[in-house]
């Protein structure tokens, strides 16, 4: 029952370049296959953990169950689909929503399911549930996930990368011996709906460093009342607050009654309770200008073309820039995945050479292959600037390289470029369709 697909596998697994918080999850084995505890509306169920399957489906059994409990209601219906069952026959079922499956501990909100009008039908845990998980590996009886959903160039709907000058203001305002300039999100000009807007924070600033880069945000909502209201009031927020950032996150490390934190390469994140008991929140990227301002610094920051000529500028830029790019993709590699650069025969190429548990085929390793260039190239060009960079190297091409080693130690190799011609004619920021259509 459980398809051990490489495509599948990898598109997850590769879809981000980081990796935060794991859990291992013990299945059950019974009737010659797997089955995984969720909870589904808060009432328990064992789903078989199916990557065949492109939606969530539950028997009409569970389903007249979560109605009787009021956990599953006329809204929640979406209308009727088509299936077929295992001898190959056509039969009818009800599309829904279900609005929470929790699997031990990672909440799916909102998942699209189906119920198949028959008592005894298996309930699966299709693509609708399994595709909001992050990256994911089977081994035996046990699963592996490991949650990567977020954007790590953005928060809030602001854009990390920015600088003071990208929201308008001067960098006069700065002062080099204040180390941060806090500054109003309404000043800013930043919309206040983001997916944290039901707290209604009374203070939301974005925090400057004294080189106009972000270096943190900071929101605070005061609770009102005496000391007893005061506290509860703020216990309920900031259980609220944990929960909204855990589902669009990931499981906090660590959660006490007072604070909780979540920490990554590329983030840190507090909420705490203070001593007036007003809930803060702080968002410390540590992301926001590391590969970027390494390539920007080795260049030229006045940006004038190099003399082609100067073959010896060329040389060290180019060695610079190889030198700056593997300093992340190192901090990227593990005992799984390893990611390099190097440049050869005037081309600068980006390899990933990863260790699966799965067989796959050669073409399943070039669609792998073609998002793994837009992955690279997404977090490397993230201005014209460091694209203007890249081409002031004048390499031929842009070349990747991926390499899949199975479990029988079987390699497949894929490999893709880009020309400087292309690279040119790339518009920043750029979308993973527009980077397909020009890889060679």
């Amino acid at each position: 029952m459980i398809k051990k697909t490489i495509l599948l596998f990898t598109f997850i697994f590769l879809s981000s370049n980081y990796i935060f918080s794991q859990k291992v999850i013990e299945m059950t084995f019974e009737n010659g296959i797997y089955t995984i505890p969720c909870k589904v509306n808060g009432i328990p169920m064992k789903f078989v953990f199916d990557t065949g399957a492109s939606n969530v489906s539950i028997s009409i059994t569970e389903a007249k169950f979560l109605i009787k409990q009021g956990l599953l209601n006329d809204e929640d219906i979406i209308g009727s689909v088509q299936y077929k069952i295992a001898n190959g026959e056509v039969e009818e079922g009800t599309k829904i929503i279900l609005k929470e499956i929790n699997i031990d501990g990672y909440i799916l909100h909102n998942v699209e399911a189906s119920i198949v009008h028959q008592l005894n039908a298996p309930l699966l845990l299709g693509q609708s549930a399994i595709s909001k998980l992050g990256t994911f590996e089977i081994d035996g009886g046990k699963l592996t996930i490991q949650s990567n959903n977020y954007n790590k160039l953005e928060f809030l709907g602001i854009d990390l990368t920015m600088d003071i000058e990208d929201f308008g203001l001067s960098k006069v305002n700065l002062n080099t011996e204040d180390p941060f300039l806090p500054i109003d999100f309404e000043y800013l000009k930043i919309s206040n709906n983001h997916f944290l807007k039901d707290i209604q924070f009374d203070k939301q600033k974005v925090l400057f460093d004294n080189k106009g880069n972000i270096a943190m945000i900071v929101l605070q909502k005061l609770t009102a009342g005496n000391g007893y209201e005061k506290e509860v009031k703020s216990n309920e927020i900031y259980k609220s607050l944990v929960k909204k950032i855990e589902e669009n996150y990931w499981i906090t490390q660590t959660k006490k009654k007072r604070n909780a934190t979540w920490e990554s390469k590329d983030l840190e994140l507090l909420v705490s309770i203070d001593n007036e008991n007003s809930i803060n929140l702080i968002y410390v990227p540590k992301i926001f200008k590391n590969l970027s301002s390494d390539l920007t610094t080795t260049g030229n920051n006045k940006l004038k073309s190099l003399d082609k000529s100067d073959s010896k500028k060329i040389k060290d830029l180019r060695l610079n820039i190889e030198k700056a790019v593997n300093k992340t993709l190192n901090d990227q590699s593990s005992q799984y995945i390893r990611k390099f650069a190097r440049i050869s025969n005037n081309n600068f190429e980006f390899h990933s050479e990863i260790k699966i548990a799965y067989e796959g085929s050669k073409k399943e390793v070039d669609k792998a292959n073609k998002m793994i260039a837009f992955n690279y190239l997404r977090d490397l060009i993230i201005s014209d600037d460091i694209k203007y960079i890249l081409l002031e190297c004048d390499f031929d091409y842009l070349t990747f390289t991926t390499q899949i080693t199975d479990k029988y130690h079987n390699k497949t190799i894929s490999e893709k470029k880009i020309s400087k011609k292309n690279l040119m004619n790339l518009k920043v920021p750029f979308t993973e369709n527009e980077i397909t259509e020009i890889l060679e």
